[in-house]
């Protein structure tokens, strides 16, 4: 029931990130606005319904064991495991609490962790097809881009010679913008499955100047603005895939059905633009058998 505790307690792997600056953005404030934009009154129900499947596959705690982990907590400092919101948390022990996660980690190596994480929700989210995974693989992925960036500071650091940089990186630039790229890509692919279509748009568009060749994120991008009826830009976007992969059949059809829309769309213009010279050359008749009659019109 990991997925319960993470979502139930204060102390969840997205809260307890360090306190400091990241691309110009506080990396708990940032992950905070994940999280509140995420939470979906339908996930609490497929909350509950997973717990019962866990319960009745024999996946829960004995009482046993419920009663030992009640009788334990009342024994050791009073921990904020039940804090609504990393405000009600002292923020000194918020970060002792991030140190210790993270000790012995560096950002790339977590960015890795975060990309797997990501990547068994979004599998999960696939099979059972519940939104709340994909969300759960959201913020996963949304982790990782962070860790990617203060890797990314590491690495500027280290070019640079500043005293900051404490050792060298243990990755190198290009692993950097494969991973960062990735990460971007498969939040782009969560926010696809939840209709975030303008996200969907930035985040392939961002994560093509990280990996120009990643051709999933050619049609993501596509098929964003496919749904936002940008059809001049996915077709940019299929033809850049496209030319790297003309085989493609996903490609193909895809671009079949932007071509499609664009016909329709030019078709219903059209048809517009005829009724309103239709109106324009009745309005003129009528004008003319009027002042012919000698009526005047105001």
């Amino acid at each position: 029931l990991s997925l319960v505790c993470r979502r139930r307690r204060s102390v969840c792997r997205m809260e307890v990130v360090p306190n400091r600056l990241v691309d110009g953005k506080d990396m708990m404030s940032a992950i905070g606005e994940v999280m509140e934009q995420a939470e979906d009154p339908q996930d609490q129900a497929e909350l509950m319904t997973e717990i019962g499947r866990l319960i009745g596959e024999g996946k829960g705690w004995s009482p046993e064991d419920r009663k030992t982990y009640l009788n334990e907590l009342h024994k050791g400092p009073e921990l904020p495991m039940f804090a609504e919101s990393n405000a009600e948390m002292d923020p000194r022990l918020a970060e002792a609490l991030a140190a210790l996660k993270y000790e012995g980690e560096t950002p790339f190596s977590l960015a890795e962790q975060c990309k797997e994480n990501g990547n068994k929700n979004y599998a999960t989210a696939v099979k059972r097809k519940r939104k709340m995974y994909y969300r759960e693989a959201l913020k996963f992925y949304t982790e990782g881009c962070l860790h990617a960036c203060k890797a990314q500071q590491q690495l500027e650091q280290e070019e640079a010679g500043g005293e900051e940089a404490a050792e060298a990186p243990d990755f190198s630039r290009e692993e950097l913008s494969v991973l960062h790229g990735a990460l971007l890509a498969n939040r782009a692919a969560c926010n696809l499955a939840l209709r975030n279509f303008g996200s969907v748009k930035r985040d392939c568009t961002d994560s093509l100047k990280l990996r120009p060749g990643n051709i999933k994120a050619y049609f993501r991008k596509a098929k964003a603005c496919f749904e936002l009826r940008q059809y001049q830009d996915a077709r940019e976007a299929l033809d850049q895939a496209l030319a790297l992969e003309p085989e493609n059949q996903e490609l193909s059809q895809l671009k079949t059905k932007v071509d499609s829309a664009v016909a329709e769309a030019q078709r219903r213009e059209q048809e517009l633009d005829n009724a309103e010279e239709k109106d324009r050359q009745q309005t003129a008749e009528v004008y003319q058998l009027c002042t012919s009659h000698g009526a005047q019109l105001g």
